[in-house]
């Protein structure tokens, strides 16, 4: 029981407050070095890290029960207490139950499946539609080979993530393995896959092959000293460098033509190139500024029941639609991957329009926007997602992301955590009523001040008078006559901040001071008069001493006027004529 109590003191809630900031902060620097991905696993995804918070919500609620800090006197910090527990309660649920993804519409296309952002490894058999999904989560940083048993039925495989590449650079050298290159369009987009000879590649409806053995409608593979493709199904044919137009009828076999289109009823794909004799490999990128521009790739291995070889490919990383690896292992079709997982909406997004301005003079976007459709049976609206303006429906949250190169696409992002956010909505608000009402509460430290203030007002009434009226008298009898001035040194200094002039010139502010003070004087230092004697002060002096003190020097004579020339205009202000005015004598009581 003593152990318990230990477990559940102040001391040890002060430790782990202690250790959760320590990991907070480096998780900070792990993020700023390594990225984000390594900063989750190592610690906001770690064991230990939630073993601390679900530790300290315990202790939270224990110390609430221990101290009666529901008690009348000391509720708001039995409130700020439950708060936390709250906050780390919507943390779980969001952590566990919650769904973050991303959703990728073209412009005039409908859309109802999204990526999760978590990944996972995936196999699946191309007729029965088995499947099996793995949620793993793999980083650069201190990798580590893993191996899955895969079943789906029968046969067992063993799939080995065997390399983590990052910022990988793809390249062809001399080796013993055939490889196919292939340019796929489906729909809106366009991918390119290189395939090892002897796998197959699923092309949304059609299977292509690449051996004469393969069972998919269509093969490709060497006969005699040439390639040729032998398809069952109709395939039209353009020859992309003249635009000619043939056909490949079903059933039949010819030579295979590269860079040609071959065409079906829902997509066509092209061979770019053959490469015999080689082998693929992906090495990273040294050059830190170049590696920005690379993805990464891991290393897959399969291996049947009995560890016999299968396949191998690698698979590049990314964070919607992940390439699939296809391959032929005992006359049926698979397909392997790592990455995000589609999933279905329960409703359709339609992207109507993708909106995006510029800086002026710049290609730097300053505002992007989505003009979306809504299509959820009879209810059919249209909605404007930007950012800070989210789309909220049926429980999913989507926000603006990013958009396509070609600026005819959107990537929104995908929250579905009805629960936690507002779980931890809740626990932020009581919060902040906490720490409020925190400061009304029996003795604290605020509520004795007030009281001790309260009590000071009640014992010098008359004082604070005196020293309204004192203070009053002091600024009514200062005069004109005593201008504030700054040293010559600091004035220069201020002398060389850069301004924007009327016309939009940028210049030193010393420039605009000179320009100043030979408008009003027609000279670059101006005299002031004091008690002690006129005052000569530079431009930068007489701007700053001007912005310091405007009344004073409203009063002062410094505007330099020609006696002679000017009688019209002592006329209109009604004054004697003399070489020096004010800027007050400039106006009436209207103004």
């Amino acid at each position: 029981m003593n152990y318990l109590k230990y477990l559940l003191s102040t001391r040890v809630s002060l430790v782990l407050l202690i250790l959760f900031a320590v990991a907070m902060a480096a998780a900070t620097f792990i993020e700023n070095d390594h990225g984000t991905a390594v900063a989750r696993s190592q610690v906001y995804e770690a064991w230990w890290f939630e073993m601390i918070m679900v530790w300290l919500a315990v202790n939270f609620l224990a110390h609430i029960g221990q101290y009666k800090l529901f008690h009348r006197s000391r509720w708001p910090i039995g409130l700020f207490h439950l708060a936390f527990v709250i906050i780390i309660l919507g943390a779980g649920i969001t952590r566990y139950f919650g769904h973050e993804g991303i959703i990728h519409i073209r412009e005039g296309s409908t859309e109802s499946t999204y990526y999760s952002a978590e990944r996972f490894l995936q196999l699946k058999q191309a007729h029965s539609g088995k499947r099996f999904e793995k949620p793993l989560s793999l980083i650069s940083h201190n990798f580590k080979p893993q191996t899955t048993e895969v079943s789906l039925g029968e046969p067992t495989f063993k799939v080995t993530v065997q390399e983590y590449i990052p910022n990988a650079k793809e390249e062809i050298t001399t080796g013993n393995k055939t490889y196919f290159d292939f340019a796929v369009a489906i729909g809106e987009g366009r991918q390119d896959y290189m395939i090892e000879e002897g796998n197959a590649l699923a092309m949304g409806n059609l299977l292509v092959g690449t051996t004469a053995s393969a069972t998919a409608p269509v093969k490709i593979f060497r006969k005699d000293s040439s390639w040729v493709i032998q398809s069952k199904v109709h395939l039209q044919v353009m020859e992309m460098a003249t635009q000619q137009i043939g056909a490949l009828h079903a059933g039949s076999e010819s030579p295979l033509q590269m860079r040609s289109l071959y065409q079906w009823d829902s997509g066509a794909f092209m061979l770019k190139a053959i490469h015999e004799k080689a082998a693929l490999t992906y090495t990273p990128e040294k050059d830190k500024k170049e590696a920005k521009n690379f993805p990464d790739y891991v290393r897959l291995k399969i291996t049947d029941a009995e560890d016999k070889p299968v396949t191998e490919s690698f698979i590049k990383i990314v964070s919607f639609d992940p390439g699939w690896h296809s391959f032929v292992y005992g006359n049926q079709s698979y397909a392997v991957t790592y990455g995000p997982k589609a999933e279905k909406l329960p409703f359709q997004l339609q992207l109507r329009k993708f909106e995006l301005e510029r800086y002026p003079g710049s290609q730097s976007p300053a505002s992007y926007a989505s003009e979306l459709q809504v299509i959820d049976g009879s209810e059919n609206f249209p909605y404007r997602v930007f950012m800070n303006n989210v789309l909220d429906h049926k429980g999913y949250r989507f926000y603006q992301s990013s958009f396509d190169n070609d600026e005819k696409g959107t990537i929104l992002s995908v929250n579905q955590d009805r629960p936690g956010t507002y779980l931890t909505y809740l626990g932020y608000f009581l919060l902040s009523l906490g720490m409020l009402l925190t400061l009304f509460a029996r003795g604290s430290r605020f509520r004795l001040l007030n009281k001790r203030l309260g009590s000071i007002h009640k014992k010098a009434p008359a004082t604070a008078t005196l020293s309204l009226l004192l203070l009053s008298f002091a600024a009514q009898a200062e005069t004109p006559s005593s201008p504030m001035v700054v040293p010559e040194e600091k004035a220069a200094a201020y002398g060389r901040l850069v301004v924007q002039d009327l016309d939009g010139r940028m210049k030193p502010l010393n420039t605009l001071a000179n320009e100043i003070v030979r408008k009003l004087n027609g000279r670059s230092t101006i005299l002031i008069p004091s008690p002690k004697g006129d005052l000569k002060l530079t431009s930068e002096q007489f701007l700053l001493a001007v912005q310091m003190d405007p009344e004073t020097f409203s009063q002062l004579p410094i505007i330099k006027i020609d006696e002679k020339k000017s009688k019209r205009a002592f006329e209109a202000l009604g004054i004697e004529p003399t070489n020096r005015i004010s800027f007050q004598q400039f106006l009436n009581k209207e103004g």
